[in-house]
């Protein structure tokens, strides 16, 4: 999985819906539902790891 260019989209972003969209579209590209609570927490999780 390569979340790393749709997490550095959503640092440019601050709207939640936008952020769900972007993860709903990426579930429907890679046919995989993801939870919204998991995409908050992959996303946080990437910021600490990566910044």
């Amino acid at each position: 999985m390569n979340l790393k260019k749709y997490i550095i989209r959503i640092l440019n972003i601050e709207s939640s819906n936008i952020l769900k969209t972007i993860y709903i579209t990426y579930s429907i590209k890679k046919q995989k539902e993801i939870d919204c609570k998991n995409v908050f927490r992959i996303s946080s999780i990437f910021l600490l790891t990566e910044w």
